[in-house]
């Protein structure tokens, strides 16, 4: 049976590795000359993350799957507590890091050495805790959770989709993601939507991403990059769409997931 919550989690993760890498990049770029467009730049990225993935990705998580996951394993309780206190810290870094850059901007390179320690701390701990619900969580929900544990907590996740993983935002955060995807350094960076009509090849290189999970160690990984090109409306769809095929099927069983999760903690791992 289908884990739509679980093949959203997979997705998201992804598309939040990629940003992340993408995020040092520009931080590697900020070290030497850091322009006004640039400030710019880091400013939507980092409030994506606030409003994306640390509002809605960590709200489903800690409020739906990870409670029903406490009543099926109470063995992982230690686990989804370590969890639970990081999505509650996710915020608050997310503000540390804003004043950081501001005094960045504003004081010049006295202040840049400060905000780049603190975002360099800010992915590791994220790519970390990314891992853990991959290796950890994400197989165990799939072997334990009810049919209708299940149907509450896919509900849940299919409500609000994050747009990286290939899915149109709505129209107040449509630029906002026009500005991270056009100007963002790879593997976020992506080519203009026609390209979505080329090849199966064309399309598993529209970026990086897409080029790097095509040919991960991966027995599908044709199908994966196959179904690069089915393109919706907005440019983001080849981070996600380039998945495993694992994380696609309309089949999923614990097995497929376990592999799911241990070829994302790799994908993760390569980010870190």
């Amino acid at each position: 049976m289908s884990r739509s919550a679980l093949n959203i989690i997979h997705e998201e993760h992804r598309a939040l590795a990629a940003m992340l890498r993408s995020l040092r990049m520009l931080a590697d770029r900020m070290r030497e000359r850091a322009s006004a467009s640039d400030f710019d730049l880091m400013r939507a990225i980092l409030f994506y993350i606030d409003e994306f993935p640390e509002r809605l990705h960590h709200a489903k998580e800690s409020g739906v799957l990870f409670p029903r996951l406490r009543l099926r394993a109470p063995q992982a309780s230690a686990v989804l507590d370590r969890l639970d206190a990081e999505h509650a810290r996710g915020e608050a870094q997310i503000r540390e890091l804003e004043h950081l850059l501001l005094a960045f901007e504003q004081m010049g390179a006295p202040r840049r050495q400060a905000f780049l320690d603190g975002l360099e701390r800010y992915v590791r701990f994220y790519l970390e805790h990314m891992q853990i619900e991959e290796r950890d969580m994400l197989p165990l929900a799939a072997a334990t959770l009810s049919e209708d544990d299940w149907r509450e907590i896919d509900r849940s996740f299919d409500e609000n989709r994050d747009p990286l993983t290939g899915h149109k935002p709505s129209e107040q955060y449509e630029a906002l993601f026009t500005k991270i995807l056009s100007s963002a350094p790879a593997p976020i960076a992506t080519t203009p939507p026609a390209r979505a009509t080329a090849s199966t090849n064309n399309a598993a290189s529209s970026s990086p991403v897409s080029a790097e999970l095509a040919t991960s160690k991966n027995p599908d990984s044709e199908r994966a990059a196959s179904s690069a090109k089915s393109y919706s409306p907005f440019p983001a769809t080849s981070i996600a769409r380039a998945a495993p095929a694992c994380c696609a099927s309309s089949a999923s069983t614990a097995s497929t997931i376990a592999t799911c999760s241990s070829l994302n903690s790799k994908f993760i791992s390569a980010h870190a």
